[in-house]
């Protein structure tokens, strides 16, 4: 029972704190792991993936991963940086 508790507090909280990538990958590994098993511990893991999925889902939708959170964030200009071929022209 410890374990079932253990697993199911730590995807969860592991789903809450990662990004959209990792967390779908989580995601992922917990369906993996629902297939392979039986009985209850399928079911339990089954809920655990749809959980997962929800926490990741909402998190994604509440702050889009295209959504850069520093204020201080600058792209650089294209004038500051050499073309490739100025950078090989400079080196020979």
């Amino acid at each position: 029972m410890l374990v079932k508790v253990g697993t199911g507090l730590g995807f969860g909280l592991a789903s809450a704190s990662s990004d959209w990538i990792f967390g779908g990958c989580m995601v992922y590994d917990l369906v993996a792991l629902a297939v392979g098993q039986s009985g209850s511990w399928r079911q339990l893991l089954s809920l655990y993936a749809m959980g997962s999925a929800a926490i990741v889902g909402a998190k994604n939708y509440a702050i889009p991963p295209y959504v850069s959170r520093k204020e201080d964030y600058a792209l650089t200009s294209q004038e500051d940086s050499p073309t490739a071929q100025e950078d090989v022209n400079d080196r020979v």
